[in-house]
């Protein structure tokens, strides 16, 4: 079975972990990348990395490179949502909001 691992900010980690999210670890831009690395270590071919709008730029290169499903997320930035958002659309066909 498939699993969701989460790299980000303090605040985005703890929200999707009182969601459930097991598999989750705080990065900054500092350590983004050695903690990504650690991240694929541990992940399958059939597992998702989910990975914090304000670190993705640090880690944008070595998924190139990866062989997992990686997908960015909004994070306490507030940025990023616009990309989620063009996924949603994409994927339904349509604008799903609140």
């Amino acid at each position: 079975m498939a699993k969701l691992y989460v790299i980000g900010d303090l605040l985005t980690i703890r929200g999707l972990e009182l969601a459930g999210v097991k598999e989750s670890y705080i990065a900054n831009r500092a350590d983004a990348l050695q903690i990504f690395e650690e991240v694929l270590q541990k992940t399958g071919e059939e597992d998702i990395i989910a990975v914090g709008h304000s670190v993705f730029d640090e880690v944008k290169e070595k998924i190139k490179k990866a062989d997992r499903i990686v997908v960015e997320i909004p994070d306490i930035t507030g940025a990023g949502e616009d990309k989620t958002s063009a996924l949603i659309k994409s994927a339904v066909g349509r604008d799903v909001g609140m």
